[in-house]
């Protein structure tokens, strides 16, 4: 193959290359939701077979496979990474074109494509001394060594010149960014009116976003965040969320004899959420940590202790694996959030609104969820481990795998819940609702079931060993089977203490799943 026909095959490659993208571009943006939707179903029915979370390594693998997943898909959909490409590229892309330009212009002027490549060739390898070739030669090495090495030149000049106006902008904004401070800090001639300097601190605090983002320079990002966290802790202390963790702390020390029900927790926690009025400022302040929640809850800024109290998250925000330890989110809307993995800590989430939220393998030890709607949440494989539920509303969610020993789950809604094979041991569950929840291979060893309602609950399996009831559990229509273990050491005990271990389970209500199926196949 000679010089030409090679040129002009390598040009057609490129060519073809650049169709083909443009041909699989043109088609994920045309079908992209629907494949990604289609990877989703197919991913999630492959977990839910091959990666339960009673198989912690394979299900820590799987979570965080899906949360890159996840981060991949929101940096691909919202990210402005098309303005770094173009910012990254526009130069490469002027040289191809001004070439391509020359090109057209060489045919232009007559000379055909076909004999370029050959008179480069000859010109390069003629050993004539003639002054013609000569200066041919020289001309040739110009133009094939020239032009990049003029480009890279130019390149290094161009950086140099934008490093300079940087250094430039970082002493204005340096002057911007500390007036701001004063005025989101609400710092401020009082000769102004009041009216005024709301409105000028209103103001100031959204204008704190491109510093969090990181518009004004990376160095302006932490102080950002730092007034900004400050002024969410303050906001929350003025319109009085802390009281509704001081009533409850109240009431857990309060008289068992006088006590609210732990069933009524939820109403008043609402109640107490409902007459909270949040001012301006506040609200300003939220409305940031709403709208530039990548830059907040990315890996650039610190997290623990922030006061997120009274927050309105988008649906499906990602912030997981973040270590959110002792953060209070006391009544935040966190509406299908995804917080797989993430450490929560001693957190506070009383009152939180956490309905379709993704809690896989969250660390939730000793966390304050009393009056919490968890309605449809995911924590499966979640440690919830002398985590306060008082109150709290579990109807429908999935708890296989979680870790609930020694939880306090006082009046809990868990209608439905799907508990299989969790950890309860120790658990209060005094007066919680649990009818046909999905117990089946729970761990209930020694928990407390005292006015419990397990109506129709699926008990297969479980461990009963030392439960407590009292007169008041309810039991009736729930299911056992015969792996279902009453007492200790179960497997070796006779039919006859077996028999008796089983009585005051059976004189409540409960019966056995082969009487079911008889009832059923008799129908």
């Amino acid at each position: 193959m000679d010089g030409a026909a090679l040129f002009l095959g390598s040009i057609y490659f490129w060519l073809a290359l650049l169709a083909a993208i443009v041909v699989v571009w043109t088609i994920a943006a045309w079908r992209g939701a629907a494949i990604i939707k289609w990877l989703e179903k197919k991913a999630g029915e492959h977990a839910e077979k091959r990666m339960p979370p009673s198989n912690e390594p394979v299900f820590k693998r799987r979570i965080a496979r899906r949360v890159r997943w996840l981060r991949i898909k929101d940096w691909w959909k919202h990210k402005n990474w098309r303005k770094s490409l173009a910012d990254n590229l526009i130069r490469p892309l002027i040289v191809i074109a001004m070439f391509a330009a020359s090109l057209a212009l060489i045919e232009a002027f007559g000379i055909p494509l076909e004999d370029l490549g050959d008179r480069i060739r000859d010109a390069v390898s003629d050993t004539e001394d003639s002054q013609k070739a000569v200066q041919l030669r020289g001309q040739t090495v110009l133009i094939v060594l020239g032009i990049p090495l003029a480009f890279v030149l130019w390149w290094f000049r161009d950086m140099h010149v934008r490093n300079t106006l940087d250094n430039q902008r970082k002493d204005v904004n340096l002057k911007e960014f500390q007036e701001i401070q004063m005025r989101a800090a609400g710092a401020m001639d009082e000769k102004l009116p009041e009216d005024a300097r709301r409105s000028l601190q209103v103001a100031a605090t959204h204008q704190l976003a491109g510093f969090l983002k990181g518009e004004y320079g990376e160095s302006f990002r932490r102080p950002a965040w730092e007034l900004l966290r400050a002024r969410l802790q303050e906001s929350s202390q003025r319109v009085g969320y802390p009281a509704i963790r001081a009533w409850l702390n109240e009431w857990r020390e309060a008289d068992p004899s006088g006590q609210m029900p732990a069933s009524e927790l939820s109403a008043e926690i609402y109640k107490a959420k409902s007459a909270i009025e949040m001012d301006s400022t506040g609200k300003a302040q939220r409305e940031v940590v709403r709208d530039e929640w990548r830059a907040i809850f990315g890996r650039h800024l610190p997290l623990p202790n922030t006061v997120f109290d009274g927050i309105n998250l988008p649906e499906k925000t990602l912030i997981a694996s973040r270590d959110l330890s002792r953060c209070s989110f006391i009544g935040a809307n966190l509406w299908g959030t995804h917080l797989e993995g993430a450490n929560l800590q001693y957190a506070h989430l009383e009152g939180a609104f956490l309905t379709l939220a993704h809690l896989e393998g969250a660390y939730l030890w000793e966390g304050h969820l009393e009056g919490a709607n968890l309605t449809l949440a995911h924590l499966e494989g979640a440690n919830l481990g002398s985590a306060h539920l008082e109150g709290a509303n579990l109807g429908s969610a999935h708890l296989e795998g979680t870790n609930l020993g020694d939880a306090h789950l006082e009046g809990a809604y868990l209608w439905e819940a799907h508990l299989e094979g969790a950890n309860l041991g120790g658990a209060h569950l005094e007066g919680a609702d649990l009818r046909d929840a999905h117990l089946e291979g729970a761990d209930l060893w020694h928990a407390h079931l005292e006015g419990a309602n397990l109506r129709g609950a699926h008990l297969e399996g479980a461990d009963l060993w030392d439960a407590h009831l009292d007169e008041e559990t309810q039991l009736t229509g729930a299911v056992f089977d015969d792996k279902t273990a009453f007492a200790n050491d179960w497997p070796y005990l006779s039919d006859e203490e077996k028999a008796k271990a089983r009585a005051r389970w059976i004189e409540r209500g409960i019966v056995h799943a082969d009487t079911l199926k008889d009832d059923g196949e008799d129908a």
